[in-house]
This record gives C-alpha cells, sequence and structure tokens, in this order.
C-alpha cells in the first residue's frame, strides 16, 4: 500500500537511533502520553542497524497535519498504516483516545517487527465493539493511582468504577489524573447496602427506606457532585439472594432515588449493581428499573463470574454466595440464553453491564495510594504472583466462555454495553497481569478466535507471563 507524502511537520519530534516520532504540534494530554509511550518503547529497543522509520501519529482532523484516504471513524478507533518502501507509519485516530489506542497496538504488537524490518506492509483498522471496558475495583487496594490508570490506558481501557465507603481524599487528583488517560471515573458508594453510613436497612420499614433514598441523594448532592464525576455506581443488597423476597421494594427504592439525582443532574452515568443470586428465580419487576440507568449484572453462573476461571463455581473470598441454581449443572448454551434475557429486558431502551471475575480479589477500603517507590510495588506484585499464575491457566483453559458471553453482549440490541474485571488488591500499577490483558483485548474485540488471541498474548513481551 502506498502511502501519500505528508503534507507538513507535525512537531513534537524524537530521534533514536533511525526511528523519528512525529506527534501533534499542541499535543493534548492523552496524546503526549501516546508520544511518551512510544518513544519510551523504542528506547527499549536494539534499532542498530536498522532502516530510518518515521512513525506519524495524530488524529484525523483538518488540523493534524495527518491525511487518510480512508480514515477510521468509529469512536475511540485508529487506522494503522506502513509501507516499508517509504519508511513511514502512520497512526491516525479518530480522536485522542484512539491515537493512543493505536499507538498502545503498534507498541505491543508491531513496533520489534518494524524496527527489525521483520515486516513489509501494515494496513489495520480497528475500534472497540463495546463503549465502555475497563475494571471495578475497591480503590482502597490501588497502591499507585497514576500508574494503574497508565496501565489501563496501556490496554485500551476508558472506565474505572472505585467502590468506597466515603470520598477519598485525593479523589479530584485521581479524577483529574484519569482523564489524562482518557478513562471516565465512576464512584462507587452505598444505596442502603450493609455497613454503608446509614447502617442496615430495613426492608420492611417505611421510614427506613426513606431515610436511606434521603442519605443517597444527600451523600451525592454533598460528596460526589463537586467531583463532577461521570458516574455513580450503587448496590442495594442483592448479594447472595439477598433481595428474593424484596423484588417489590428494591425496584421502587432505586427508581424513586435515581429519579431524585437525574431530575437535578441529567447527564449523570448512574449503574445499578445487582448480584444474579438474588434474581435465578425470578426475575420479577427488574424490567422495570428506570432505563435512563445502567443495570450492572455480576454473579452469574460459571466462567467468566465467578472468581475462579478453571471451575465454574466460586471460589476463596465468596464462600458464602450460595448459588440457588447450582452453576456446575447449568450448560454453557442454557447460561447463554440468561444472559441474553438480561439482554433484552428493557427492550431497545436497555442498558447493561457485566462484572467479569476470575482475576486477583481482595476487598478492603481505604483512599488509593501513590506509592512512589518501585521496589516496594515490585514486592507487592511477587507476593501475588502465584494466585495470578492460576488465573492465568484459568483463561487460558476457559476464555472461550468469555468470549461467547462477551460476542452476545455486542450482538444485543441494547443500546449502551459495559464490560467491568474486578480487579482487586492485584498491583496491576506493577504489572501488565496476563489475564487482565487478555480480557482487555476480548473486550476490544471479542469476535477473534480464542487461539489467535492467545497467541498474540503470547508473543506480546509487554504483558506479563
Amino acid at each position: 500500500m502506498a502511502l501519500p507524502a505528508l503534507p507538513g511537520a507535525l512537531g513534537a519530534e524524537a530521534q533514536e537511533e533511525g526511528c523519528r516520532v512525529i506527534g501533534p504540534d499542541h499535543p493534548s494530554p492523552i496524546e503526549s502520553f501516546a508520544v511518551t509511550e512510544l518513544n519510551d518503547a523504542i528506547q527499549r529497543l536494539s534499532s542498530n542497524g536498522s532502516a530510518p522509520v518515521e512513525i506519524q501519529v495524530g488524529t484525523a482532523s483538518a488540523t493534524s497535519g495527518i491525511v487518510s484516504n480512508d480514515p477510521e471513524k468509529r469512536q475511540e478507533g485508529y487506522l494503522l498504516e506502513y509501507d516499508r518502501k517509504n519508511g513511514v507509519v502512520r497512526i491516525v485516530g479518530a480522536d485522542e483516545k484512539g491515537t493512543l489506542n493505536g499507538v498502545m497496538d503498534f507498541i505491543h504488537y508491531h513496533l520489534r517487527d518494524v524496527c527489525s524490518g521483520a515486516v513489509d506492509q501494515i494496513a489495520v483498522k480497528s475500534a472497540p465493539a463495546l463503549e465502555l471496558r475497563g475494571i471495578w475495583t475497591w480503590g482502597g487496594r490501588i497502591y499507585n493511582y497514576e500508574k494503574f490508570l497508565d496501565q489501563m490506558a496501556r490496554w485500551k481501557m476508558n472506565l474505572l468504577v472505585a467502590w468506597h465507603s466515603q470520598v477519598p481524599k485525593n479523589a479530584v487528583a485521581l479524577s483529574d489524573y484519569a482523564a489524562t488517560r482518557g478513562i471516565k471515573v465512576v464512584w462507587g458508594y452505598s444505596w442502603g447496602w450493609p455497613g454503608g453510613p446509614a447502617g442496615r436497612l430495613d426492608w420492611n420499614n417505611p421510614e427506613s427506606i426513606a431515610k436511606h433514598e434521603e442519605i443517597a441523594v444527600e451523600t451525592f448532592r454533598r460528596e460526589y457532585a463537586p467531583l463532577k464525576p461521570f458516574g455513580i455506581y450503587f448496590q442495594s443488597n442483592t448479594e447472595s439472594g439477598s433481595a428474593k423476597n424484596r423484588l417489590d421494594k428494591l425496584v421502587p427504592f432505586i427508581n424513586e432515588t435515581a429519579d431524585r439525582l437525574l431530575k437535578k443532574y441529567p447527564d449523570l452515568f448512574v449503574s445499578a449493581g445487582l448480584h444474579y443470586t438474588s434474581f435465578a428465580e425470578s426475575l420479577g419487576p427488574v424490567d422495570q428499573i428506570d432505563p435512563r440507568l445502567n443495570i450492572m449484572w455480576e454473579d452469574l453462573p460459571g466462567c467468566p463470574f465467578s472468581y475462579d476461571p478453571s471451575t465454574t463455581s466460586a471460589d476463596g473470598f465468596e464462600r458464602a454466595a450460595v448459588w440457588t441454581l447450582d452453576p456446575k449443572t447449568i450448560p454453557a448454551d442454557e447460561n447463554i440464553n440468561i444472559l441474553k434475557k438480561l439482554m433484552s429486558l428493557r427492550k431497545e431502551k436497555e442498558d447493561i453491564g457485566f462484572v467479569l471475575k476470575g482475576f486477583h480479589n481482595r476487598c478492603f477500603g481505604g483512599d488509593p495510594q501513590k506509592i512512589e517507590d518501585q521496589t516496594v510495588l515490585e514486592n507487592m506484585a511477587n507476593e501475588r504472583a502465584s494466585v495470578w499464575r492460576s488465573r492465568e491457566a484459568g483463561w487460558r483453559q476457559n476464555l472461550g466462555d468469555g468470549l461467547d458471553v462477551l460476542q452476545a453482549l455486542v450482538a444485543s440490541k441494547a443500546r449502551r454495553k459495559i464490560v467491568t474485571l474486578l480487579v482487586e488488591d492485584g498491583l496491576w500499577e506493577a504489572r501488565a497481569w496476563y489475564s487482565v490483558c487478555l480480557l482487555s483485548e476480548a473486550m476490544w474485540d471479542p469476535s477473534r478466535n480464542k487461539d489467535d488471541l492467545l497467541r498474540m498474548l503470547d508473543a506480546c513481551p509487554d504483558a506479563f507471563k
């Protein structure tokens, strides 16, 4: 594929042994991160003797200086072109986040071949299959939130759901930093969750329900609204089947509380976390949940919703989760049928998400930390390595189940589709653990063949194995 000549300099140039990166003249923080990551990756390579390569990075805008006959226009997508004849790599994002995504894919899967002369041409157009992809975590188990968000950005994620018993002290700093990586922050807090600021909600007492509604609204107004968040996430005691006999009260509580918030904050993303253990026998009035709300499901039968991806049942940290429907007895196709039903409860208004498990999970509260000592972070990561190796083996074995779930979600008619990975206390900020990288790629494009996806990650030195 012959590339047209570059019609002008882009500035922000860097030279490293034959590789020259040309970025935007006035880069945004997201674009600056992309260019820095690319230059750092080039420095890590030994490119002595390679032919000169010019790498052009920018968005497909009228002012970027990058021209393409067929740019990627889908949100967060990118076009990647390379022709060895003229020695030019072109990474053209549909937007700033798309530029970063393209740069990171180039680093992970193409940079070494281009610099070594092992490839003659590259032509890739790619965009995410799911609108929002990210991590769900207890924020107190983040040991360096900047490095944590950097790692998310490197693997094309754009959503962080951080649950806290109260707003963390460094919430503003975390939110501001996330914006420089193209990551939206959703703050999680209690709406009647046991142990919340108002204590246990008594579902048989209308005064208790009204009290918790008031507290949920006032907590947002006082603590979260000043942060101007993308969204909030709540749970209201549906874990382990605890809401089976109170759905007729749960749904009105959710709707009335959310309505009060959305009347004042109409652009707020509001996500209702529901545990399927409360709905296995009957979905009841769930289809009556306000369609302005996202429903985020977890604890569905089997992989990819169990804590151990090598089995079809919960392990370790959730022994108390007693299934009404034994996941070991549910065939995979029946599990998909359950998911498809959830994906269409509110018809064309459906806004749905899933929390996938099977990673490192240990939940505690507290503020996100910012430990700078890399040795400390590495030592903590070493302590968790055996768990991560077990999780990696499980995902290698059962990746197909995860891909089936994600493909079904992509194929659904839901108006918004979200997936988060439950990663807690795992030192993601210190190492790009293989299983998280694998599922980040699966969220991006689950239509890829399981074996091809594994081979792709196996060949990537940036995924920690």
